[in-house]
C-alpha cells in the first residue's frame, strides 16, 4: 500500500499519455448525447480506438491498487471546445467504470466546476463558487458516495490555485492508535450531511434533504465535509451543536497536520482521478472567472 503525504513527489502519481484526440472529436460529435450515460456507452468504442488497452489498464491499476489515485497528463483536451472535451471525458469515464448522474434534474454526468454568474439557490456547493473548497470527500450526503472522482482541467485559473490531497487511510490508522476515544466517536456517531440544493430531487432550496452517517465506517473508510454538516447544525439545540462542533474540531486537529498534506498544481489538460472513499481533497480560493474543470463521478 502506497501512502501519500507531504513528502510524496507529485510526479509519482503522474501518467503521461501523449495523445492528440483531434481525429476522434468529429466521430464523437455525431453520436447523440441526449442522455449522457447512454452516450458514454455508445462512444466508448471510439475511445478504445484512441487509447490503447494498456493505458486503460495502467490507469485502473493506479486508482485501485497503487496510490489509489492518478494524475494523467498529455491528452490535449484544452485545444478543443468545452462540449467536445466533455464528450471525450464522458466516454473516457465509461472505460474506467460506471459513471453516474451528478444531479437529479438535468441528469448531467460531466459537471462544470466553475464560478456561476447567476445562482438560483442559497444552499450552494463548492463547484459553483470561487471560494476555497475545504478538505472534503464528494457526495458525502448520499448513502453510498461514488468510489471515484475525475477532475479534468480545461482552463486553469490565471492567478494560480493549488489542489491538495490527504490520504484517509493513514488518517484513519493514526486516530485509531493515538486517540481511541475520538476514533470511537468518529465511527459510531452519526452526523447530519445536508444535500446542496442543486443536487436535491427538486433542485431548489425548498427541498431540504439530509443524510446521517459517521465520518469513519468499515464499508466506506471516510466521508466528510465540514460545510454540509454545519448547514444543519445551526438548526439543532445548542447542546447538540457544541457536542458535534467539538467532534469536528478534534477531527480537524489530525486532518490538517502538515505532514499529511500533498499540494500540487493542476495544469491545462491534467486529469486527476482518485478514490473518493479513501481520499479527501481541497482547493484554494481563486478569482479567475474563466477557470474551468469538469468533474465526473463513477464506480
Amino acid at each position: 500500500m502506497y501512502i501519500i503525504n507531504s513528502n510524496t513527489d507529485p510526479k509519482e502519481l503522474m501518467l503521461y499519455i501523449e495523445k492528440d484526440v483531434g481525429d476522434i472529436m468529429p466521430i464523437l460529435k455525431n453520436i447523440p448525447m441526449s442522455d449522457e450515460i447512454k452516450f458514454a456507452k455508445d462512444a466508448s468504442d471510439v475511445i478504445r480506438k484512441c487509447l490503447w488497452d494498456s493505458h486503460i489498464t495502467n490507469i485502473k491499476n493506479r486508482i485501485s491498487e497503487w496510490y489509489k489515485c492518478a494524475l494523467i497528463r498529455g491528452i490535449n483536451l484544452s485545444e478543443y471546445d468545452v462540449l467536445s472535451a466533455k464528450r471525450f471525458l464522458i466516454a473516457f469515464s465509461w472505460m474506467l467504470g460506471s459513471p453516474t448522474y451528478t444531479d437529479d434534474v438535468e441528469k448531467l454526468v460531466a459537471w462544470d466546476v466553475t464560478p456561476r454568474k447567476e445562482l438560483y439557490v442559497k444552499n450552494t456547493t463548492f463547484s459553483q463558487r470561487d471560494w476555497e473548497a475545504e478538505l472534503h470527500t464528494d457526495t458525502q450526503y448520499y448513502p453510498l458516495p461514488e468510489k471515484y472522482i475525475l477532475l479534468a482541467c480545461h482552463h486553469k485559473a490565471w492567478n494560480g490555485w493549488n489542489s491538495t490531497l490527504i490520504d484517509g487511510r493513514s488518517l484513519f490508522e493514526d486516530i485509531k492508535v493515538q486517540n481511541p476515544e475520538l476514533f470511537s466517536r468518529l465511527i459510531n456517531e452519526k452526523l447530519p450531511f445536508r444535500v446542496p440544493s442543486s443536487f436535491t430531487r427538486s433542485g431548489t432550496d425548498d427541498n431540504v434533504e439530509l443524510y446521517f452517517a459517521p465520518i469513519f465506517s468499515k464499508d466506506l473508510l471516510i466521508r466528510y465535509r465540514k460545510e454540509t454538516i454545519e448547514k444543519w447544525l445551526v438548526f439543532m439545540p445548542k447542546v447538540e451543536q457544541e457536542k458535534y462542533n467539538k467532534l469536528i474540531e478534534d477531527f480537524e486537529f489530525f486532518l490538517r497536520q502538515k505532514e499529511r498534506i500533498l499540494e500540487f498544481w493542476l495544469e491545462d489538460n491534467d486529469i486527476l482521478i482518485c478514490n473518493n472513499h479513501e481520499y479527501l481533497h481541497w482547493r484554494t480560493h481563486f478569482t479567475d472567472p474563466e477557470r474551468l474543470l469538469f468533474r465526473i463521478r463513477f464506480n
